[in-house]
């Protein structure tokens, strides 16, 4: 069974607007059904902003690199509600994997990636809702302890026109083992083992 963290908590620069309990929890991670809840980032400012999002202790260690999975869902106004249209097209969003104060993955959109900041809600795939963003084995082997992992989102619009808007984050990884299999071993230590 596929193992999912969502945020549970939210630690703020000042800048941002709502917290972790405004980002989509649905069981389906390329649902669009909440949109209608996100934190908002004030881009205004003109310089890079920040928030963390604490995630939920709800990942047991697979024990593999394989299948690892960064969604997030993300929109650009120039407007405070989310109505107006994208005005700058200077805008960064970085969306990083932390594991206490390690980076272990980072994904940069701006207006010139695909998927490109825009003014509708897209998530980080090329074509929407399809996979997120595949971490790599080495990526995702890189976290040694999952119930450390939190998940850091920066933003900055350098001509300070408009806000950043996140209604879903959630960390996908296949589930966990059943346990270690046993190795092969030799046919006098099986004899010993038996007796």
């Amino acid at each position: 069974m596929t193992q999912y963290a969502r945020p549970t908590g939210t630690t703020s620069d000042g800048n941002w607007t709502n917290n972790h309990t405004t980002v989509d929890n649905t069981n389906d991670p390329t649902g669009t059904g909440a949109d209608g809840d996100f934190v908002i980032g004030d881009g205004s400012t003109g310089s890079e902003i920040q928030l963390d999002l604490a995630l939920g202790n709800t990942i047991t260690d697979p024990s593999t690199g394989a299948d690892h999975k960064l969604y997030f869902r993300f929109k650009v106004s120039d407007a405070t509600d989310g109505s107006g249209a994208q005005s700058s097209g200077s805008s960064t969003l970085t969306v990083k994997l932390m594991e206490g104060g390690s980076t272990r993955v980072t994904r940069t959109i701006n207006t010139s990636t695909t998927p490109a900041l825009g003014d509708s809600f897209t998530y980080n795939s090329a074509t929407s809702g399809a996979t997120g963003f595949n971490l790599t084995a080495g990526e995702a082997n890189s976290i040694s302890s999952y119930d450390d992992v939190f998940i850091r989102i920066l933003y900055e619009d350098s001509e300070a026109t408009d806000y950043i808007f996140i209604s879903q984050v959630v960390l996908e990884a296949p589930d966990a083992s059943a346990g270690t299999p046993i190795g092969p071993i030799s046919m006098n230590t099986y004899r010993q083992l038996r007796n």
